[in-house]
């Protein structure tokens, strides 16, 4: 039945492949698995296309480093498309703990992108405090924690309000005073979000 000759075609595919090919199929598989359901195809397909591009240029590592470099195809696509991630959210998403293996592949990733014409400006793009109100009240949207439709309200408050005191939030971490800003606004149009 179907169901062998499927058997069957996938265990010719991994006899036929060369070790590359393999390797490249198994990290497929785990992005695909960390970025089911919570991120979109064009970032998944982005995060592949870096992992493609990283195995060409013979920098492909083992063991915590090359867990690292595969979260950071995730993250730096995720810069790519605008949609912030912090980069202990993408550990999560893979399953870590903590952000020593990101940081490890992160300066890998760096190495391998710094000169590619392609993807060189990730390096150099970071991520800004405005990118994370509109997901941040998004999110408040879909647990039921504000009214439908005032999402994009309380982003433009938050954009506001940013821009109001700024300077004041020099170096500290984009997150972060996203997370106060936001909070302070709830707290405005009383808002309880404890």
């Amino acid at each position: 039945g179907k169901m062998v000759k499927y058997d069957i075609s996938k265990i010719h595919v991994q006899n036929v492949s060369n070790h590359l090919q393999k390797s490249f199929n198994q990290v497929e598989n785990i992005i695909d698995n960390a970025t089911c359901y919570k991120y979109s195809t064009s970032i998944s397909n982005t995060a592949k296309m870096l992992w493609a591009d990283i195995m060409k240029s013979k920098k492909v590592t083992r063991a915590g480093v090359r867990k690292g470099l595969i979260a950071c195809c995730l993250y730096y696509a995720c810069v790519h498309h605008d949609c912030t991630r912090s980069p202990l959210e993408i550990c999560n998403d893979f399953g870590m703990k903590d952000t020593i293996q990101f940081n490890k592949g992160d300066q890998e990733f760096k190495d391998t992108f710094q000169y590619n014409e392609k993807w060189g400006h990730l390096i150099r793009k970071t991520s800004k405090t405005e990118d994370y109100f509109n997901r941040f009240t998004s999110l408040l949207e879909a647990n039921h924690l504000i009214k439908e439709g005032m999402a994009y309200k309380l982003a433009n408050e938050c954009r506001e309000l940013y821009s109001s005191v700024e300077t004041k939030f020099i170096g500290m971490f984009p997150k972060n005073v996203a997370c106060a800003i936001l909070y302070k606004v709830c707290l405005n149009n009383e808002i309880c979000v404890t």
